[in-house]
């Protein structure tokens, strides 16, 4: 469930910020997962830039709150690969991480 959550962008209520210039990429996500899997992500979550919105038709009448962090110095792919982690349990690992570990 949560992976699905994570690729689908289901409800997406954060949106990290990554990279710099014109490599600069939102990265959606859910809040909420998140923080179920990593409870001390909400450190981070509450030093993000809240954006209150108009009612968007949900349910319960709540106008949707969506939090933007920026990390300038992180590369999206990055932050793609570490979400991925937390959210199956598995890290993946590209052909230059392969080459950089069998390098040590």
């Amino acid at each position: 469930r949560q992976l699905r959550s994570f690729q689908t962008e289901n409800r997406p209520d954060t949106i990290f910020v990554c990279g710099q210039d014109d490599r600069q990429q939102p990265i959606k996500t859910n809040a909420e997962a998140l923080m179920i899997a990593v409870p001390s992500i909400e450190t981070l979550m509450d030093k993000g830039i809240q954006h209150h919105h108009t009612n968007d038709g949900t349910d319960d009448g709540a106008a949707p709150i969506q939090t933007t962090i920026p990390l300038p110095n992180l590369q999206p792919k990055h932050v793609r690969d570490v979400l991925h982690g937390i959210y199956t349990g598995k890290i993946p690992f590209n052909d230059s991480a392969r080459d950089n570990a069998a390098a040590h």
